[in-house]
């Protein structure tokens, strides 16, 4: 039962938003994701919020969070 009792804490802490380990690389998935959102930024895949975008990425972040951080950086 302890098993279970764990394995649950772990599912429950993943889905808390703890961060994924990637160790500082963007899968292929993600990176076509940011190639499209990038059309809809000055500078596309140069421009500094893609950068920051995957800066946030490389750190653990989701797109959704290292978008929304971007965006933040992009108003100052």
């Amino acid at each position: 039962m302890a098993y279970h009792s764990t394995k649950n804490q772990i599912n429950k802490a993943n889905r808390m938003g703890n961060k994924k380990k990637n160790n500082g690389k963007i899968d292929e998935k993600t990176m076509e994701k940011l190639r499209e959102h990038s059309k809809q930024h000055e500078g596309g895949m140069n421009g500094k919020h893609i950068k920051n975008m995957i800066k946030f990425i490389k750190q653990g972040m989701s797109f959704t969070k290292a978008h929304n951080e971007a965006k933040k950086l992009d108003k100052k």
